[in-house]
């Protein structure tokens, strides 16, 4: 049976190794820390958008109510029209109705 044993020396190979290790190990904090400030100016920007389409969309909503209650008071006048063109109403040939 074989005993492991553990070799104590270090060699120039196992330091630029370490080394190496190190500097990708940094390098992609690094770069993680851009891509990470990236994205959060990203957000804030999707952020002041989403604000603005909301508000949009808000204002749009009330657009839309007004037309709706507009277009209902222009179906009630066409009514009105149409029975004061059939004879019925206050004015019949431009004289009141008589009682």
């Amino acid at each position: 049976m074989q005993v492991m044993t553990f070799d104590p020396t270090i060699t120039i190979g196992n330091a630029i190794e370490i080394c190496a290790f190190i500097f990708g190990g940094l390098m992609v904090i690094f770069r993680l820390g851009g891509d990470i400030r990236i994205v959060k100016v990203d957000m804030a920007h999707l952020k002041t958008t989403v604000a603005a389409l909301t508000n949009a969309f808000d204002k749009l909503g009330t657009v839309l109510t007004q037309v709706a209650v507009q277009d209902s008071r222009l179906i009630a006048l066409e009514k009105r029209l149409d029975e004061l063109a059939h004879g019925h109403g206050w004015v019949i040939n431009g004289e009141f109705p008589h009682k």
